[in-house]
């Protein structure tokens, strides 16, 4: 029986459009920040997103085009 109820879907339909990615990120986030306030994990995939485009200009540097998706490099 424990089985069958840990086996279920719980994700209605309204939640079908959402990647498993994405809900794994956000679950990760709110986990590790011990916080499932939208402005906490807004704040925090920024930070991660700005990182990630960082590292990514650093090992790309010619593929990145748009200014505005460039941060400044630490001194």
């Amino acid at each position: 029986m424990l089985r069958d109820f840990a086996l279920q879907d719980t994700c209605g339909a309204l939640q079908d459009p959402w990647s498993p990615q994405l809900v794994a990120l956000l679950g990760i986030l709110a986990w590790l920040r011990g916080s499932a306030l939208q402005e906490t994990i807004a704040e925090d995939l920024r930070e991660i997103m700005l990182t990630g485009y960082a590292i990514l200009e650093e090992l790309y540097p010619s593929t990145s085009t748009d200014p505005s998706l460039r941060t400044p490099k630490p001194d």
